[in-house]
């Protein structure tokens, strides 16, 4: 009897735990809100659910029941941030506000900017204090440990728009390259005009369409992906490497047709965030593409003078880094990110150094114009090579002690780090084995042609593991189109002439 009783009881708490709710919170805008700010609230509420697992809802007027209310807007857009205007200090342009102010005994904040954007702002700066981290390459990360609910003690204004922002009315998407924006989704990009939207000024955006117009997602030929094709995985079954809103278009004037229709819909997800989308034609008949194969790291150092400025003197990389991963990969990651980085810089300063860009530029004959020099491999592709190697160890490091949610960020650059290790092999190995070649040395050439190859496969299998972007694929679809298949095509010539 006694047994029984206490499995009911544990069965009940069990129950009770499934069907535990966060918080009731609204959060109130104004009745002629701009869409930003509605943007913002939508935004502040997609935070809440997942951090909390919040009931919220958006609307105008005061709630009746009892919750967490949260009044998001401006002083002339919001009435009753208005109404509490002689508790909260008066806000210029790209000023922001969050202060937590009594309300009849209920948890209330403002959530507010001097302008439309600013209150978006503010929206970003009210996640990043329990712990979310955006990156242009993974999108929004959330801490690997639930913070605990409050709003009551937040008390911030800033001149500022965030640590992370960078001021500039418009930026060019004109990159026609397989890894750029003309692969891109209609998803792809309206993630990324949230993401510009809110962290950065910039209010207008060219949009190179020219390929788009003539039925092609970049300048250069579609790349099959179908039979023996490297890191193959991350095509998904696809036939060819396309456009995603082109795949399904079986005529060049069905796919010119989409790109009409697409072209609007990005220039409508521009204006729900704010931003003027300005499509423009330009062909690029040069298929040289200056957009590097190789990994960058997001640098935060920039973030180190405006710490220091704000009043945190003894504040340097280490701690940026800290503020920015602790939250979402734990207390032992940063260090080993900071390694990480210092080894890859190296690797710009290499190449401006010895003004090689074009070892990492995106053409067809990317990899095999090394098999036609006879210059021996130069002293700098080992030191980049190394500092590859270094950096992606330190990232599995990294990754080992990253808490689960934070692996998503640091197995994704131990992966590109190990591609770019790769591609420093198979580049080395290719000079090598045209080298060989002109010296009658068969031998060799078959030996360095085999280790490139396993090193292009290497490379194509890091990225696909990891892959999560029409432009990491494209990544994957040049290494094969202009690596893999042309260097199996001389491989089975060098055998042929045994």
């Amino acid at each position: 009897m006694l047994r029984t009783a206490l499995f009911a009881i544990a069965c009940a708490a069990i129950t009770s735990a499934a069907y535990a709710v966060g918080p009731t919170v609204d959060i109130v805008i104004g009745e002629k809100a701009d869409p930003l700010e509605k943007f913002a609230a939508e935004e502040m509420a997609g935070q809440l659910k997942k951090l909390f697992d919040a009931e919220v809802r958006i609307g105008v007027m005061l709630p009746n029941g009892g919750s967490h209310l949260v009044f998001v807007g401006t002083n002339g857009s919001n009435a009753f941030i208005a109404k509490h205007a002689p508790t909260i200090p008066a806000l210029k342009e790209n000023e922001i506000l969050l202060k937590s102010i009594p309300l009849e005994g209920k948890s209330a904040l403002v959530v507010a900017g001097g302008d439309a954007r600013a209150v978006l702002w503010a929206v970003r700066e009210f996640g990043e204090s329990f712990g979310i981290r955006n990156f242009n390459d993974l999108g929004d990360l959330y801490p690997s440990t639930s913070p605990e609910f409050s709003l009551n003690h937040f008390d911030f204004k800033s001149k500022s728009a965030g640590p992370t922002s960078v001021y500039f009315k418009r930026k060019v998407l004109g990159d026609t390259s397989p890894l750029g924006h003309g692969t891109w989704g209609l998803n792809e990009f309206r993630v990324y005009l949230r993401h510009l939207a809110k962290d950065t000024a910039a209010t207008e955006v060219d949009l190179n369409v020219g390929e788009w117009k003539q039925g092609r997602p970049y300048s250069g030929p579609l790349i099959a992906t179908t039979g023996d094709t490297a890191g193959r995985a991350a095509f998904k079954g696809e036939k060819f490497f396309d456009n995603p809103e082109f795949a399904s278009q079986t005529s060049d004037a069905g796919r010119r047709m989409r790109a009409e229709r697409l072209i609007d819909e990005i220039v409508a997800a521009g204006n729900e965030v704010g931003i003027v989308v300005k499509p423009f034609e330009k062909r690029v008949e040069d298929k040289v593409h200056l957009v590097s194969l190789l990994p960058r790291l997001p640098d935060w150092r920039t973030n180190v003078s405006r710490r220091v400025s704000a009043g945190r003197s003894g504040y340097g990389v280490l701690q940026v880094y800290e503020d920015l991963l602790n939250p979402i990969c734990g207390t032992d990651v940063a260090p080993r990110v900071v390694a990480a980085a210092e080894f890859e810089w190296r690797v710009p300063a290499l190449i401006d150094h010895y003004e090689a860009s074009d070892v990492t530029a995106v053409r067809p004959q990317m990899l095999l114009m090394h098999f036609d020099s006879d210059e021996p491999p130069p002293a700098w592709w080992g030191e980049a090579r190394t500092s590859y190697l270094n950096a992606m160890n330190e990232m599995y490091r990294a990754n080992t002690r990253a808490r689960e949610g934070g692996r998503t960020f640091t197995l994704y650059y131990a992966r590109r780090f190990e591609f770019a290790f790769e591609y420093m092999n198979a580049i080395e190995a290719i000079r090598k084995a045209g080298i060989a070649k002109r010296k009658g040395d068969k031998d060799t050439q078959i030996a360095e042609l085999e280790k490139a190859i396993d090193s292009v496969t290497n490379a194509c299998n890091a990225m696909a593991a990891v892959a999560r972007s029409p432009s990491d694929r494209g990544v994957i679809a040049v290494m094969n189109e202009y690596g893999y298949r042309p260097l199996l095509k001389l491989l089975e010539e060098a055998d042929a002439a045994q």
